[in-house]
């Protein structure tokens, strides 16, 4: 007496019926090597492979203007950094990859080692709408420039900032005013309130 057995590829049902399937059973995939960061995707053929995925990235810290509670005024020099009241923000930071310098007033953070999306929008107060400043990122630990400069006022630009860092120890920044034209302010408590920073780590 003759009966055909049912298989799924090369594998047969149990006593039970059930046939186990792993992976490495379907006919279309060959051995696969698939390391740490990729997925099963379709590849040329069309068969299963191990697709690259891109990057992941971690928020490694964030920080916004939540409150005022200052009054007064400041008028930036060149050589200041860009600065806001710690205590009147709302942070978010990993205390394992970026730190602020202590006080009232910050102008510097660090980041340990690692590559970092920033993403800064800095408002400032310009004495007439033909003020305008310079500035550039600066990594104080190694004393030197990094980036484009950005130029502020006069209508040329939003005050919004990103860059892209990879330290590869700790590192201490701060955004640098190379030249001001007029007069800049630290803005009031009141026109501060779109202060905002976010630190991606990728």
């Amino acid at each position: 007496m003759s009966h055909n057995a049912n298989k799924v590829n090369a594998k047969e049902p149990n006593r039970a019926g059930v046939v186990s399937q792993a992976l490495e059973d379907l006919s279309d995939v060959p051995t696969l090597s698939a390391t740490n960061g990729q997925v099963l995707g379709w590849s040329a053929g069309p068969t299963v492979d191990a697709i690259d995925m891109p990057s992941p990235y971690d928020i490694a810290g964030s920080m916004w203007q939540s409150g005022g509670g200052w009054g007064g005024g400041h008028i930036y020099s060149v050589g200041d950094g860009a600065y806001w009241r710690a205590a009147s923000l709302t942070l978010n930071l990993d205390a394992t990859k970026i730190s602020l310098q202590s006080g009232t007033w910050i102008t510097q953070w660090t980041l340990q080692a690692g590559t970092y999306l920033m993403k800064w929008d800095i408002p400032f107060q310009a004495s007439a709408s033909s003020s305008s400043a310079v500035l550039r990122l600066k990594d104080i630990t190694n004393n030197q420039y990094l980036g484009a400069k950005i130029q502020i006022g006069d209508g040329r630009s939003s005050n919004h900032f990103m860059t892209l860092v990879s330290p590869s120890s700790a590192t201490t920044y701060h955004w640098e005013f190379l030249s001001i034209t007029g007069a800049i302010y630290l803005p009031n408590a009141q026109t501060y309130q779109s202060f905002q920073a976010a630190f991606l780590e990728v």
